[in-house]
Order: C-alpha cells, then structure tokens, then sequence
C-alpha cells in the first residue's frame, strides 16, 4: 500500500510527523511532502512544498474549489508528482495543497491533525483571552465552502483523546487518534518539557529557577515526568506522556501541567486553553517576553500547590476516560483490510 503524508506549516507540525512516519514506514510505502521550516528536523522530505508560496495565483477557480493562492505551475507539478506516485491513500495533517490535490486527483483522503479539535470548539463554553486567534484560524482554515478538507476522514490525533473536554462530552462528534505512548520515567522532583528551538531565551527563564529538572528539545520516545509539578510548552508530542496517566488527573491532587505556549503555534494555544479550563494547571503565557520578570512567574506557580481556581463555566475537574483508542497505523490496517479492493474513479489532472 503506497501513503502520501504531508503536513503544514506550523511549527510544530514536525513533531507528529517524524513520529507518523516511522509508524507507517514500518509497514508501509510512504512518501512524506512538508516545507523547508522542517529541515532542522527532518531531512527526508520527498516533496519540499514551499515552493508553492513563490506567487500566488487564484489557481481554486481553475478547479471550482478555494483555495489559498499559490503557484499555478509549480501546483500542477505537484499533481503530476502524486499521480506518478499512485498513492492509495492520502494522509494531510492540515495541509491544504495536499487536501486539494487529492480532491483534484480523486484519491481517498483523510486530514489527522491534533487541530481538528477546533472544528468542534464551543466559543461560549472555552470563552478566553485566547479566543481571537483560535476563532480567526477557524475563519480562515474553513473560508467560504472548503468541502475537500475535511477529507474522507476527519480525525483528531491528540494527547486530548482520554480526557472529557467540553467539545466532546455531549455529542461524541470526534473520532479521536491515540498518539504514540513515549517511554516515561517519573520522578518526584518538578520537570520541565520545553521545545526551545525558536525560543531561546525560555532556557534561561527555567534554569535560574532552582529545583527542576529541565528538558529542552528532549526526545519524542524518551521523557521524564514528574508526580507532582510539570512545565511543558503545549506541543502534542510532548503532552500525551503529561496526560496519559489516569491516576495523576483523577486521584492525584497535587499534580500540575503548568503550560508556556508558543502563541505563534495555534496546537500549543488550543492545548493551553484546555489545561487550564479543566484546572489542570495554569497557563503562563510566553514568559520568556516578561524579561527579568521571568523566573519570578514561574517560581510562583512551582511554590503555591492550593487548588485551581474553579472554572465556573464548565464547573468540573479533569475526566479520564478509559474508552479505546485506536492509533494510526491501526486505522490505516482497518482501512487497507476493508476497503483497499474499492477503486476510485481515475484521475483528472487538467
């Protein structure tokens, strides 16, 4: 079975991604398409999707879709890449060029993205000073009639998938995706799992703080967690390993993920948002722009254990739900099992 998997250009992105791919790698034919902000991280990229961005033409209206404006040619390039390849299955964690081409090119899609989470976002419930990014991403990702990128399939891999959050509890709309479980060492002491490549100077804010043990940029397979007090920058690959732990979130009063989001990463916002509104822990915003001021905000959330404030909206402590989940490579065994002998219509590509 031969995958095309892509993904967008946030920066986290890539964290999910060299995770998917060694996943599917092991079974399966996979070609991996991403852009050049991926470079210090991964190296294999088959198809390097930036350069799509060098103009931008309306090409939505060639193909009756809309679609962000970008390189007509370079875009019919990348069409013709696909078809040569015949994938039979196209995997898009919220790339949209990728999401086109397979509707373009008639080939089964499905968009798996920790961000398909805000599809489902109730505005009222999470209401929060970060509401005016999520809202204005949602605005911008679902524009006009956007039928393609929902996929065939539209499922949420997320560290979320175990709790009950406000998006999920009532309708059951989601069809969640297990990440990968990394290898957990838990200590006592308070930790820290921080990405820091794109911000520097949060090393310093951790490490004038006496008293814990921090990872910077640690190994998606390899963490340390602590029982009691942790930090974490909000990206999902780290924050399964934080959330994975029944009794931690349900028994275990005194057990915190503190979260410093990257607010240029729309995941690392929307994870923050549900920590803190199921009191989990607080979000310290980017406390590295609070200067000398730095170390003082996180000193005072490692050294005051009372209990969160209520929040009087949702009314409710952390859930854990012990329902199963299945992970990607098992949707894909699924899908490859029941419905690989269904062909699709051949492809268009003018």
């Amino acid at each position: 079975m031969k995958i095309l998997f892509a993904i967008s250009d946030r920066p986290s992105a890539w964290m999910q991604a060299s995770i998917v791919l060694s996943e599917l790698r092991s079974k399966y034919e996979v070609k991996f398409a991403g852009y050049k902000s991926l470079y210090p991280y991964i190296k294999n990229i088959d198809y390097n999707l930036s350069a799509l961005k060098i103009s931008k033409e309306n090409i939505g209206s060639k193909y009756n879709i809309t679609l962000t404006p970008c390189n007509f040619n370079i875009f019919k390039i990348y069409l013709k890449y696909i078809s040569d390849f015949g994938p039979d299955l196209i995997i898009s964690d919220h790339e949209e060029y990728t999401l086109a081409a397979a509707h373009i090119l008639n080939i089964r899609s499905w968009n798996v993205s920790p961000l398909n989470l805000i599809y489902h976002w109730f505005p009222v419930a999470m209401r929060y000073h970060y509401d005016f990014i999520l809202y204005y991403y949602k605005r911008q990702t679902l524009r006009y009639n956007r039928d393609f990128f929902w996929g065939d399939m539209n499922l949420t891999y997320s560290p979320l998938c175990h709790m009950k959050i406000p998006m999920d509890w009532k309708n059951n709309k989601i069809t969640w995706i297990k990440p990968y479980c990394p290898d957990i060492n838990y200590i006592d002491q308070p930790c820290s799992i921080l990405q820091t490549h794109q911000r520097p100077t949060l090393e310093s804010s951790f490490d004038q703080v006496p008293n814990i043990y921090n990872q910077f940029n640690p190994s998606l397979y390899k963490l340390t967690v602590s029982n009691n007090v942790n930090f974490t920058t909000g990206e999902s690959g780290y924050l399964y390993g934080l959330l994975l732990n029944e009794f931690h979130l349900m028994k275990n009063e005194n057990y915190r993920v503190h979260i410093v989001p990257n607010l240029n990463d729309i995941e690392c916002v929307m994870n923050a948002v549900v920590l803190k509104n199921n009191r989990i822990g607080c979000d310290l915003g980017q406390v590295e722009k609070m200067e000398e001021y730095s170390s003082i905000r996180i000193d005072s959330v490692l050294n005051h254990s009372e209990k969160l404030p209520l929040n009087w909206k949702l009314a409710h402590g952390p859930l854990f739900r012990n329902k199963k989940r299945f992970s990607l490579l098992e949707r894909v065994e699924h899908h490859e099992s029941n419905f690989r002998h269904r062909k699709r219509a051949s492809p268009r590509l003018s």
